[in-house]
């Protein structure tokens, strides 16, 4: 019995590797699915958001532009198709937004979003974006 309970445990953790982000049977709305994506460890924890941000219960939802814009600064990206490579690598103080998911996770534990909130979590994460951006020399 304790081998069967051993086996049986190996089969449920691999199969849950081959689909992590299987949102629809836990999740019913966006605030859920992104909540669940603060739980998960910090390195899967990207990915978790890009995949959220690509739900249909995301993107009719109030924080879709939240999430699409969180899902664009994670590390663990797909090639874009068509997108400008001349603007070179886009650099993200990795503090900060650890701060902002910290803080996004509160609010969503919290309750709904308002849209002053999401206003305001929306300008904390461009500061990620700026805050470790190099100064151009003076000339």
């Amino acid at each position: 019995m304790k081998y069967t309970y051993s086996i049986a445990l190996s089969i449920a953790l691999i199969a849950g590797t081959f689909a992590p982000y299987d949102f629809a049977a836990a999740s019913s709305t966006c605030e859920e699915l992104v909540t669940t994506c603060f739980v998960s460890a910090p390195e899967e924890r990207d990915e978790c958001i890009q995949a959220a941000s690509a739900t249909s219960e995301c993107e009719s939802s109030s924080i879709h532009t939240l999430v699409t814009k969180r899902a664009q600064f994670a590390t663990i990206t797909q090639a874009p198709q068509d997108g400008p490579a001349f603007l070179g690598p886009q650099i993200v103080n990795q503090r900060c937004l650890t701060q902002f998911d910290s803080t996004w996770s509160a609010a969503l534990v919290n309750g709904s979003i308002s849209k002053e909130s999401a206003s305001s979590l929306s300008e904390a994460l461009d500061a990620c974006a700026k805050s470790e951006a190099p100064a151009l020399p003076q000339l």
